[in-house]
């Protein structure tokens, strides 16, 4: 009986229900809780199902409520989407996302994000006897997550109002935000629906000569639209305004120390030390608008020069920087840095300060401006090496310091005082110490004795018994390396009648006079080298007899052969000259012991009958 009046009061309400065209409103959302449109549904064989797929919200939860087991036995129920997405689709009993009982069937689902309608079906052997009796009956499809009582389709009220844009329809910034037009448009520009309420998530970009453009100066259109629920589309033409109203930046110091000696133009001091640089024109050039330097830059001051940069936009800044013109250049000392004092002839203050001149950039300077720190003159006559300071300073107070180093150097040479000349006989046996014993020493600076004396020639010491004239050079070095010389002619004489005389191995024989081997034999017992007994004489070399009368050197080689065997050899240098020379060389008797020692022929003379 409930199932009957249930039934009753579904038909009742159909009756009364007043139609539309579901076509009219399937572009809306309804004007109840209830989206299912009679008008929008059909019977197709077993099945009842939308003509057209109706406008839904997204991310939306819905429930679906339909007879139950009772009129619709094992029902098939389908809802899509027109996103493409399928919410429930199989036998309703076996559909997680409904529940069925003999009355009602209710199905809960989700929309997507981005879901804008959907479409029904519901298939059962009962629908067609239910359909072509009741309609649509107690369906539903409502907003939330279980079934409510139901109501009666309500057609939407149709909405011919145009949403309206506010804020004023120019934006203005500067090149530097380079703000994306969606920034400006979700932080500045709002829509507003009478029926739909705030639309401002909803503006769509319609023309946009802004975007790429941002860094750009200028005045860029974009044209932005809004569209309702109801389709009702606004427009909206926004400017935007990129401006530079940024100044230039210079950079630079604010005061410079400009060198009298190298003071530049004021162009280029401004191009060498300052950077004029717009954010949007880049590098600028400038202009001075004040000036108190260029005329003065030669003299010592401080002056004033103001110049400004101004870029496309008409931005402009000023710098104003203090010029000082400063003398910062110390004088100069030119001259040589070593000098050379000799001891023969040393330097005065005066000679030294002449070797040095004074100049400055700036001051009129000169040497009698100088402070003279003088360690050299207390030591003209010291060897080593001293120093004169001298120091100047212009009217700045700049000051140059030069150290002169003086060299005291010793040039005087020692003395060696004392006889040139000297004669005596032969026969006296002078030495060279002799010699010596005559000289006296004497230097400037160094303590030197005759021990310091050197022979650096001699022809004297070998010869202390020949008759000439023979040369002995001295040399004396002090410590400077000063080197002295003295030379002395010695001169001996010639008192002794003619002997033939043995000296030192050698045999000298005049032209006048012979030697013979006897004559070695007696030489050879005087001077001990053999001893006193009977002797075998054997020549081995005699290149002398035959030449007897020929002024010459001559080997004569002897051996001596005694009693008891002993055997001696002996060479002896047999020298033939003339009289009157016979003294005035030597020659060495070379001396070759065998089986026994020798003794030196020293001092023998051997007086021989002429023949």
């Amino acid at each position: 009986m409930k199932r009957k009046g249930f039934l009753f009061l579904v038909m009742m309400l159909l009756a009364i229900t007043i139609k539309t065209q579901a076509a009219t409103y399937s572009n809306y959302l309804p004007g109840g809780k209830n989206y299912l449109n009679p008008e929008n549904f059909r019977l197709s064989n077993q099945t009842i199902e939308t003509k057209e797929a109706f406008k839904v919200l997204p991310s939306q939860t819905y429930t679906l409520t339909y007879p139950g087991d009772d009129m619709f036995f094992d029902s098939h129920v389908t809802i899509g989407g027109g996103s493409g997405a399928t919410y429930a689709d199989g036998i309703a009993m076996g559909l997680s996302q409904c529940d069925v009982d003999q009355y009602f069937v209710t199905c809960t689902f989700t929309t997507n994000s981005n879901e804008t309608a959907l479409y029904l079906r519901v298939t059962s052997t009962g629908a067609p006897q239910f359909y072509n009796y009741y309609g649509l009956g107690e369906m539903q499809l409502e907003e939330g997550s279980f079934s409510t009582s139901h109501e009666a389709y309500i057609a939407p009220e149709i909405d011919v109002s145009e949403p309206t844009f506010s804020e004023s329809g120019a934006f203005i910034l500067s090149y530097l935000d380079q703000t994306p037009i969606e920034v400006i448009i979700g932080n500045h520009i709002t829509v507003h629906d009478e029926i739909d309420g705030d639309l401002s998530n909803q503006i769509m970009i319609e023309q946009d000569y802004y975007t790429n453009h941002e860094h750009e100066i200028g005045s860029y259109l974009v044209k932005l639209s809004a569209t309702d629920s109801s389709g009702n589309k606004a427009t909206f033409d926004l400017t935007v305004l990129v401006k530079d109203e940024i100044a230039p930046v210079i950079d630079g110091p604010s005061s410079l120390n400009i060198s009298v000696n190298n003071a530049p133009l004021v162009d280029n001091l401004i191009q060498q030390y300052y950077t004029i640089n717009d954010g949007y024109d880049g590098l600028l050039g400038y202009n001075i608008t004040n000036d108190t330097y260029s005329v003065n830059k030669h003299m010592l001051g401080t002056y004033n020069v103001t110049f400004r940069a101004t870029d496309g936009s008409s931005n402009s800044s000023t710098k104003s920087i203090s010029l000082s013109v400063i003398d910062d250049v110390a004088p100069s000392i030119e001259g040589d840095s070593v000098l050379i004092s000799p001891m023969s002839n040393p330097l005065t203050i005066n000679d030294i300060l002449a070797t040095q001149t004074v100049s400055d950039n700036y001051s009129n300077l000169s040497m009698a401006d100088t402070i003279v720190t003088d360690l050299y003159s207390s030591n003209i006559h010291q060897i080593g090496t001293y120093t004169v300071t001298l120091k100047a300073e212009d009217s700045s107070g700049n000051s140059t310091t030069k150290i002169i180093n003086i060299d005291v150097i010793d040039d005087v040479v020692p003395v060696i005082s004392g006889p040139v000349t000297y004669v005596d006989s032969y026969a006296s046996d002078v030495t060279l110490d002799d010699i010596i014993s005559l000289l006296s020493i004497s230097d400037n600076n160094d303590q030197l004795t005759v021990n310091n004396l050197v022979v650096s020639s001699d022809e004297f010491t070998n010869r202390t018994s020949e008759v000439g004239t023979f040369i002995v050079v001295f040399e004396l070095v002090d410590q400077a390396g000063n080197k002295g010389t003295h030379q002395v002619e010695i001169t001996l004489v010639d008192d002794m009648p003619p002997v033939i005389y043995v000296d030192s191995y050698i045999i000298n024989v005049s032209t006048n006079t012979s030697f013979s081997s006897s004559d070695a034999l007696r030489l050879m017992l005087t001077s001990q080298e053999l001893s006193p007994g009977e002797y075998e004489m054997t020549t081995l070399i005699d290149e002398y007899h035959g030449n007897e009368k020929t002024e010459g050197s001559y080997l004569y080689k002897v051996l001596f052969t005694s009693e008891e065997g002993e055997v001696t050899e002996k060479e002896f240098i047999i020298k033939v000259k003339a009289d009157q020379t016979i003294f005035e060389e030597y020659l060495t008797l070379r001396n070759v012991i065998l089986y026994g020692a020798s003794l030196l022929l020293l001092g023998l003379t051997i007086y021989k009958a002429k023949k």
